[in-house]
């Protein structure tokens, strides 16, 4: 699973969500930057700006040494590789959350997943949309009304229409 994108300062801010963490599918970007998030992350304009909540850090670090052995870098490589992909993420800490936005959050992911409340939390607060790779998630979102939920290939679309203004 992957959630990723946000921001822009003169775009509607998107958020970049990028969550728990299937080896093969969370740490695409990391493993294959041949892979459309790594490209979305790494190609993305100038002017655009992610948003992850600081737990993506942490997971990073914990399956470092995973992405390391897959990836066959050493160590300077690895850290110059997390640095090119995380670039134009700006991470917020959880606590930052306002508790009302956390609460509404926790109560539309609470039977689909519930550790994905911070990154929804984090979305709705920047009044952006949660880029996320997670069928059900985005499926049992949308089913909910909530609609700012966008999949890999609508934010490449909207990254593709960013470069052709």
């Amino acid at each position: 699973m992957y959630y990723a994108p946000l921001g822009l300062m003169k775009e509607p801010l998107w958020t970049y969500l990028y969550q728990h963490l299937a080896p093969a599918g969370a740490f695409k970007p990391m493993i294959r930057m041949n892979s459309k998030i790594g490209q979305l992350l790494i190609k993305a304009p100038g002017a655009t700006v992610f948003y992850s909540c600081e737990f993506l850090q942490t997971e990073i670090r914990r399956h470092q040494p995973k992405i390391a052995k897959i990836t066959k870098l050493s160590p300077e490589e690895l850290d110059e590789l997390k640095s090119l992909v995380t670039r134009k993420i700006r991470f917020i800490n959880e606590t930052l959350l306002d508790e009302d936005v956390l609460n509404q959050a926790e109560a539309l992911v609470e039977d689909i997943d519930p550790d994905d409340a911070p990154f929804l939390a984090l979305a709705i607060q920047l009044n952006g949309k949660l880029w996320t790779g997670d069928k059900k998630l985005r499926d049992g979102l949308r089913s909910k009304g909530f609609l700012e939920v966008l999949n890999t290939e609508e934010v490449g679309e909207w990254l593709v229409s960013l470069e052709e203004e």
